[in-house]
């Protein structure tokens, strides 16, 4: 059992906002989606699939012959997700962590995440896991930013708003 503290404000903002977040990344998450390739039947892992945009938009291409696991951390935008949802019969919601999430092994076709793979405490662990998951030919596709750093889209604005910004990337892909 998880045991977690209130949302914070980074989730409570998301669950206020997700109408424009989702406006805003769905155009790099349907790209990730199409070179991803899933197929009607298929079943696919959402990592970090806050508010269901995408569970959405990935239950379209599995069908209802598909299935699709949306996996979150944030109760309180999983249950978004669960409203937004609730007519399509192919979706499931897991409120885990995706890097100790204990899916069947083998069971998945496709792990995608449109910017849930940022947050990993340990991403190894997390993509050794999603690996443990995957079918022997199954397929990892995902969106996901460069460090704060380089990132001029969230770094900017939260400076300009007086965040103390720390990048505290482990590693640079230079």
């Amino acid at each position: 059992m998880l045991v977690r503290a209130a949302p914070t404000p980074y989730e409570e903002a998301w669950g206020t906002l997700y109408e424009l977040i989702d406006l805003q990344l769905s155009p790099l998450g349907a790209r990730a989606m199409a070179a991803l390739d899933v197929h009607s039947g298929d079943t696919v892992v959402d990592v970090g699939c806050g508010t269901g945009q995408t569970l959405a938009q990935l239950a379209e291409r599995v069908g209802g012959q598909g299935r699709v696991v949306g996996v979150d951390v944030a109760p309180n935008l999983l249950e978004i997700a669960r409203q937004r949802l609730l007519s399509w019969p192919q979706v499931e919601f897991v409120d885990a962590d995706a890097q100790h999430v204990d899916l069947a092994s083998s069971s998945a076709d496709a792990v995608f995440s449109r910017f849930g793979v940022m947050g990993f405490s340990d991403p190894l662990a997390a993509f050794a896991n999603f690996r443990r998951i995957l079918k022997p030919h199954g397929a990892l596709g995902f969106c996901c930013w460069r460090s704060l750093a380089e990132n001029e889209l969230d770094r900017l604005p939260l400076e300009a708003t007086g965040f103390d910004i720390a990048d505290e990337t482990p590693f640079s892909l230079a």
